[in-house]
């Protein structure tokens, strides 16, 4: 029986020690469990200088957010930067772990917002490259049916011109063929003959 009831405790406890902190926030379990870890046995010094060396690393990762997300994000540095300093305050004295984590949660908060935004715009970026890809291929279609109607066009001028050299060549016969008996007639006028004078 006591033993049933110290595991109901401990699990109580375990709740009650990770709940406040995960309480209303959005980003990654793992960030508590990060903090948790990198916490033990760990000096307020220590604590602080890998906070700082956390925010310094992800600091300039924000500089293309939008508007709202940028606000968000340094925001959460901001608070971030709060508890830094408080872990350099000795006169925080015990709660100096939970100043360590607030910190390492509101840094964990930041690199989500990124996370985030970089995951949108590599969302964006395959959409655009898609619509490329349609556009480029609705281009070529274009361009398949323009070259068609061009060596169709092409075809039916040359049909029309071979039409039209054939009838110009059968009627240029013709018209040559009246000259030619033009040309074989007697240059003289009727009866030049008979017109001479007798001797």
């Amino acid at each position: 029986m006591n033993r049933i009831l110290l595991t109901a405790l401990a699990s109580v406890a375990l709740s009650f020690a990770v709940t406040p902190d995960a309480f209303g926030e959005t980003h990654p379990q793992h960030n508590h469990d990060h903090a948790h870890h990198i916490e033990a046995g760990k000096t307020a010094d220590e604590m602080a200088k890998e906070c700082e060396e956390r925010l310094g690393a992800i600091k300039d990762t924000g500089a293309n957010l939008p508007a709202g997300q940028k606000a968000e994000f340094d925001y959460a540095l901001e608070i971030a930067g709060i508890e830094v300093k408080a872990l350099k305050d000795p006169s925080h004295g015990k709660d100096f772990k939970k100043h360590a984590h607030s910190c390492q949660r509101h840094l964990g908060n930041a690199e989500h917002i990124v996370k985030k935004h970089e995951k949108h715009v590599a969302h964006e970026k395959k959409m655009e490259e898609r619509k490329a890809k349609a556009e480029e291929r609705k281009a070529k279609a274009i361009a398949r049916k323009t070259e068609r109607e061009a060596a169709k066009a092409k075809r039916e001028a040359e049909k029309a011109e071979k039409a039209a050299a054939h009838h110009a060549q059968h009627h240029g016969k013709e018209n040559g063929l009246d000259h030619g008996v033009s040309d074989g007639a007697s240059k003289e006028a009727p009866g030049a003959d008979a017109e001479k004078p007798l001797k």
